[in-house]
């Protein structure tokens, strides 16, 4: 299986290895909680992700696919991928991305307020 013939697959690997190790070392190092340092830490690698993304646009190189940048945001790197977006001026006329992040960063704010005991949900 050549990583070249799967792209999503590649980068999603990617995005799990440093994560995992990006927020291993805040947890180890920093001390923080475990839910903290795994935001924390998808959200610095996407940033990078997508930042290698829009030096290929312009170079006109290897790709990010989409679904790979919807899935890390989908992972909890909403606001990376918002910052990103903004940043670096990259994939700011697809509605679709607006719409998506849109919905997911809504998502995962309620879910975050009702983890956190903010925001109840019936008795």
């Amino acid at each position: 299986m050549s990583l070249r013939s799967h792209p999503t697959r590649f980068f999603m690997l990617l995005f799990v290895l440093l994560g995992a190790a990006v927020g291993a070392g805040l947890y180890g190092l920093a001390g923080w909680p475990p839910i903290w340092s795994a935001l924390c830490a998808a959200n610095l690698v996407a940033l990078g992700i997508w930042a290698w993304d829009k030096r290929q646009a312009v170079r006109g190189g290897w790709r990010v696919p989409e679904a790979a940048l919807h899935a890390m945001a989908a992972l909890g790197a909403t606001p990376a991928s918002f910052a990103a977006m903004l940043l670096f001026r990259h994939k700011l006329r697809k509605p679709g991305f607006w719409a998506l992040y849109t919905t997911l960063t809504a998502l995962q704010l309620a879910a975050v307020l009702y983890l956190s005991g903010r925001l109840p949900l019936g008795d």
